[in-house]
């Protein structure tokens, strides 16, 4: 259920840019980092039966949660999707 329901929402995103997918350079980009997390996490899934996440942010007693390089991918992805409906 875990795995359906990380890839559901870049499904329809990448059905969504397909779609309606104007060529331009940020939209270009924007769907190689989609597809690019999505692809590096069901690759983690598939191999390891989990998500390696490696990178680790602290400042003083605030701990960031842990992340990889796909969830990256995926964050500027969906910032640019917000930014192309704004």
């Amino acid at each position: 259920d875990e795995l359906r329901a990380q890839l559901t929402w870049p499904l329809y995103f990448i059905i969504k840019f397909i779609s309606d997918f104007k060529e331009n350079k940020r939209n270009t980009l924007a769907f190689g980092l989609l597809l690019g997390g999505c692809l590096g996490n069901l690759y983690d899934r598939v191999i390891y039966g989990y998500v390696r996440d490696f990178i680790y942010f602290k400042f003083g007693s605030y701990s960031y949660p842990i992340f990889n390089i796909a969830d990256i991918g995926g964050w500027l992805c969906r910032k640019n999707v917000i930014l192309l409906f704004w």
